[in-house]
């Protein structure tokens, strides 16, 4: 996959709506062409999270571990969307997923690493800040978003 494929793989999805094509360029530098087959997961939870994902082709399933160790669907993303925001928030630090994602067919991703979003920071800081402040400006919406079923997660650990 080519700088100039990434880089119209990135400018899809809405963390980089803002971004210009050089910046587009700059960041495509690092981006890294995944294929996942229908049934197998793009991580799990409680893994490290090390790479922003972005969706390029087809679905996948989030999945949550309830307390009696099954599995529950929370979402299905598609084509655009991203996942794993907090790996490059973290900072250098060790985070770790929250939910495990599974193919529900045949997809293509690209990733971005932490370890390589560090080192492009040294070189390319406003565009690697520029991702930072979307990335937490999803962070924030989708907390946002979140707020009443997380009222409620609450209450019920509350409960027990």
């Amino acid at each position: 996959m080519g700088l100039l494929m990434s880089a119209e793989m990135l400018k899809r999805c809405v963390l980089f709506k803002d971004f210009t094509p050089v910046g587009l360029d700059i960041l495509a530098r690092i981006a890294k062409p995944r294929i996942v087959l229908a049934g197998k997961p793009l991580f799990i939870e409680g893994s490290a999270s090390e790479t922003l994902v972005i969706v390029v082709e087809g679905r996948f399933q989030v999945l949550v571990k309830g307390t009696d160790g099954r599995d529950t669907p929370l979402a299905s993303l598609g084509p655009g969307e991203h996942l794993g925001d907090l790996s490059l928030l973290a900072a250098g630090r060790k985070a770790t997923h929250l939910v495990t994602v599974v193919a529900e067919a045949d997809s293509r991703v690209v990733e971005l690493s932490q370890g390589d979003f560090l080192a492009l920071s040294k070189e390319k800081p406003q565009a690697c800040m520029k991702l930072v402040l979307a990335l937490a400006s999803e962070v924030g919406r989708k907390t946002a978003d979140a707020r009443e079923p997380l009222k409620l997660l609450l209450s019920r650990a509350a409960v027990r």
